[in-house]
């Protein structure tokens, strides 16, 4: 990947910039988002070491290994606690994890491609690069502004791939129990009230 973006309603800044200015929670978002909710795996490919699978899942996996300091993939994919996946849907072009958290509560991480999955978000990450971040309404200001940087990445021939997150209490959420199995969520029952986390512009080809 000769270039990448990340833009959680920030000026444009280089990548390297941006790394260093993220507080150290949503640097952890990041990662984990990235890492855990991935169909990448680590294997030998033409006699070295490389992630095996999508090419864009390896990117995003190497992205946060090698700028964000994410260790071992492998011994952050042991540590999370996943409770369920829910593999690329190539109609709606997202995939999502859901993890266990340390406080008892789950997180559901979503990424893809489809616009569906910024029309799903209710609230935005803002103030990245202090201690005091915290989420705000994604109203149809920030929208505007969110989709103008989508067409600004388009223009610069940048594919868009969007990160959201949302917690929950317990899971399956009270009502969408899946009907196959109970301790599963049906997805399209709780993917709504999302919190977009970044929005990353690749370059073609990986």
């Amino acid at each position: 990947m000769s270039y990448r973006q990340v833009c959680p309603l920030i000026p444009k800044v280089s990548v390297e910039e941006f790394v260093q200015s993220l507080d150290y929670k949503i640097t952890r978002l990041l990662i984990q988002s990235n890492v855990v909710n991935s169909s990448a795996f680590e294997g030998i490919q033409d006699g070295k070491t490389a992630f095996i699978g999508s090419k864009t899942e390896g990117t995003f996996v190497v992205f946060v290994r090698d700028e964000l300091g994410a260790g071992p993939v492998q011994e952050v994919r042991e540590i999370a606690v996943v409770v369920q996946q829910v593999p690329f849907n190539s109609t709606e072009k997202l995939m999502a994890s859901v993890v266990k958290l340390p406080n008892g509560k789950f997180r559901a991480y979503v990424k893809g491609a489809c616009k569906i999955v910024l029309e799903r978000c209710a609230t935005v990450i803002t103030h990245v690069s202090s201690g005091n971040w915290s989420t705000v309404e994604l109203t149809c200001a920030r929208q505007k502004t969110l989709q103008q940087t989508i067409t600004s990445y388009a223009g610069q021939c940048l594919r868009t791939i969007r990160s959201t997150y949302h917690n929950f209490d317990s899971w399956a959420p009270e009502g969408s129990a899946s009907e196959d199995d109970p301790s599963l969520a049906n997805f399209s029952k709780i993917h709504h009230s999302m919190t977009l986390l970044a929005i990353f512009g690749i370059k073609d080809p990986l």
